[in-house]
């Protein structure tokens, strides 16, 4: 339906991405359950793609007019123990947890507490920039709305050269500022406050955590809560997950396994798991880090219209006036991101999709205009990520039934 505009997508990757090394082959992950004769061809892509990038394991839900249609856990949630992986296991799912904290603000401007053009700054009264720092002055003209298009002023990590969240910061920053990465949101808030901003605020379209974090810290204002992963987290599950019947979603740790989590896995080239002792998933709540299966997030996206309003779901569909996006725009009809989702013009309409990675993690959601939605999760990052990202692209796009 949508494999020759998505191909296009896999092309321009491929371009631009290292050519993929050579892999040991290994035996064909085996699934955890029977797969029904209709996903056959389905299951198959998923092992070949597992056994080019040598991934431990991975679930999958695909979920079609609100009935969960085809369920699987592919190889081991922990090869050492041999424990197979369930499609019910949690997984780290890094960015997608963008359209969770999207959604909760989102509630709170149909409730009327929040406005689209609402100055950040003037509900985050109560903070202050880092010592030595001033606030630059177009931070001043940042809006909720600019959170949420990401399109804050700042400019990417890549244009900026760093992350305030997951670092590395330049050393100039923390020996004058005594910082050491990764911040908390709280502490990037501050941070950020002082760094002067590359665009005005609402101009142009750059991916940076830091949006989601200031997003985080005003569900938490709004209602009157303590600026915590803990509180966040609790209002999150309340008002927006256990309504959809969501209960097994939680925030997760860099410092301990949770209950039904997967062990998570990494190539020589991530160091290791790098996030092991720096509490980064705590850090970075709002921005990338609660815990899913895919059964979760493809009820997440169904449920979306249950608790958002018409007004509320045409804000994220309708593609946004007056923000400049990176060139490769020119070549879709229709191409940006909105709450969390990268929505694409296809033949058939909007393609939403949402994907996060960390060094052991990737996750994937897309919601097709056919009204499938398909949620895949790994517990190892597909390297070079470029060109892997692309074909999940295509892979999610093959499905038959």
């Amino acid at each position: 339906m949508f494999k020759n505009f998505l191909i296009v997508i896999a092309t321009l990757l491929l371009i631009f991405s290292a050519p993929v090394n050579a892999v040991v082959r290994h035996s064909v992950p085996e699934t955890t359950s029977a797969t029904p004769a209709n996903f056959v061809n389905f299951d198959r892509d998923i092992k070949r793609y597992m056994r080019r990038y040598q991934i431990p394991g991975a679930a999958v839900a695909v979920m079609q007019q609100g009935k969960l249609v085809y369920t699987q856990g592919y190889g081991w949630a922990d090869k050492d123990k041999k424990i197979p992986v369930q499609a019910t296991n949690l997984f780290r799912i890094a960015s997608v947890s963008k359209i969770i904290t999207a959604t909760a603000v989102l509630q709170l401007i149909q409730q009327g507490k929040l406005h689209y053009d609402d100055k950040v700054l003037d509900v985050l009264n109560d903070i202050q920039p880092l010592p030595k720092m001033k606030a630059n002055k177009l931070i001043q003209k940042l809006t909720v709305r600019d959170l949420l298009l990401m399109s804050t002023g700042w400019g990417n990590s890549h244009s900026m050269g760093y992350d305030a969240i997951f670092g590395p910061l330049p050393s100039f920053w923390e020996h004058k500022y005594d910082l050491v990465a990764p911040m908390s949101c709280y502490e990037a808030a501050r941070f950020m406050m002082g760094i002067p901003m590359v665009y005005s605020p609402g101009s142009h379209f750059a991916y940076a955590n830091i949006s989601f974090c200031y997003l985080g810290l005003l569900i938490s204002k709004i209602n009157h809560l303590p600026y915590t992963p803990a509180a966040y987290e609790q209002y999150v599950l309340s008002h927006v997950l256990n309504p959809l019947g969501i209960t097994d979603m939680r925030l997760g740790s860099t410092q301990e396994t949770f209950a039904n989590e997967v062990h998570y896995y990494a190539d020589d080239v991530d160091n290791g798991l790098p996030y092991g002792t720096s509490r980064v998933l705590e850090k970075a709540y709002a921005a990338g880090g609660w815990l899913a299966s895919p059964i979760d997030l493809v009820k997440f996206a169904y449920g979306l219209p249950k608790i958002l309003n018409k007004q509320q779901l045409a804000f994220i569909e309708n593609e946004p006036k007056g923000v400049e996006y990176p060139a490769n725009k020119k070549n879709r009809k229709i191409y940006f991101y909105s709450s969390g989702w990268w929505m694409y013009g296809t033949q058939d309409g909007l393609l939403w999709i949402a994907h996060g990675s960390f060094a052991g993690t990737r996750a994937m959601i897309v919601k097709r205009p056919d009204g499938t939605i398909i949620s895949i999760i790994f517990n190892k990052l597909p390297r070079p990520t470029g060109s892997a990202l692309a074909q999940l692209h295509v892979l999610l796009e093959d499905i038959e039934y």
